[in-house]
């Protein structure tokens, strides 16, 4: 499993954009699939399966940066994170041809996502 997506929640974009491309000297592009988000340049595109960042509508106030982990299988990865006391709250779910995606928690109720590559998702 490794980090292949991130997500940071803002109720203005505008600020998280200055801020994290002050802190960090990102750059930020209009996600064109997505009419709120936008998408974080930070220059990983050299690594073999690059990390993708994004910056989405906040849906509370509390809603932590997300994290994306790459996994060969979403049904065998969330059958271990339920084995080892964590829980899958949104079940094996398709983005059509990209992939799919499960939302979890791990035993301290730290939310992340794993994700499954498959073009062929429906």
């Amino acid at each position: 499993m490794s980090l292949c997506h991130f997500e940071i929640p803002a109720n203005n974009y505008e600020t998280v954009k200055k801020f994290y491309g002050g802190v960090f000297g990102w750059t930020f592009e209009k996600d064109e699939g997505s009419p709120e988000g936008w998408l974080i340049n930070f220059g990983a595109e050299d690594q073999p399966r690059p990390i993708t960042g994004g910056v989405v509508p906040k849906s509370a106030s509390t809603q932590p940066i997300g994290c994306h982990f790459l996994v060969s299988s979403i049904d065998e990865s969330s059958i271990k994170i339920q084995e080892l006391g964590g829980a899958v709250f949104v079940p094996k779910t398709a983005v059509p041809g990209k992939g799919f995606y499960a939302c979890c928690l791990d035993p301290e109720d730290n939310y992340f996502l794993i994700w499954e590559d498959n073009e062929k998702a429906r």
